[in-house]
């Protein structure tokens, strides 16, 4: 399973120049991340600062739009 998470990682990098690291523990939604984030379901999102402070999470495109503009 390792091999295939990275792979599958590396393969989006590769073929659609992600530039963001993906990680993955393996414990799915009982990791420490997920709990520490209150990641229960995906797609989970987040909206960071420049300076990387979670704006808010599970926003819409019109919250979203408000908050950067």
């Amino acid at each position: 399973m390792q091999k295939l998470c990275i792979c599958f990682s590396l393969t989006l990098y590769l073929k659609d120049g992600i530039t963001w690291l993906n990680v993955c523990d393996f414990k799915g939604f009982k990791s420490l991340a997920a709990q520490v984030y209150n990641i229960g379901g995906l797609p989970k999102t987040f909206l960071l600062s420049p300076e990387g402070v979670i704006l808010g999470s599970d926003l819409t495109l019109e919250q979203i739009s408000k908050m950067i503009n």
